[in-house]
């Protein structure tokens, strides 16, 4: 059983343990956490304030690109797709990148027939987060210029 399991989840297949793992606890966050009522913006779990994760806006009072993406992947994990949208617009975009990486990662762990297909698929994907990388600055912009 303890060698299945190393097969399974070590050696080759540990990078892909890792990211499956790290999407699905950013999903699963998403789920804890409770969006904040509308006159609010701190996250809370469990009643409990979660504190301001932006460092950027903590040091010089100003959003940073990023600024209420957790809120927004937060709202659009629980559905709030209008709310998600308030927060941060690229925040579904955010969703569907992890949702797609812990797809192909538990597809690679669990469906070996999937395996040969996953580099030329995971390829696309993983360039796929440029796209974020070029988006994200882009919206800061036009959230300065009003738009």
């Amino acid at each position: 059983m303890r060698q299945r399991l190393l097969n399974t989840f070590g050696g080759e297949a540990l990078p892909h343990t890792f990211v499956l793992a790290v999407c699905l606890a950013i999903l699963g966050a998403g789920l804890i956490l409770r969006q904040p009522a509308p006159n609010q913006k701190a996250l809370t779990i469990a009643g409990w304030r979660v504190p301001p994760l932006c460092m950027v806006k903590r040091q010089f009072g100003v959003d940073c690109p990023g600024c209420g993406l957790t809120r927004s992947v937060t709202a659009c994990v629980q559905g709030d797709m209008q709310r998600a949208l308030t927060w941060h617009r690229l925040g579904p975009l955010a969703v569907l990148y992890i949702l797609l990486q812990a797809l192909r990662h538990g597809a690679w762990l669990f469906l070996v027939a999937w395996r040969p297909l996953e580099p030329r698929w995971g390829r696309y994907l993983d360039r796929s987060i440029w796209l974020m990388v070029i988006l994200l600055p882009l919206n800061y912009v036009a959230k300065i210029f009003g738009y």
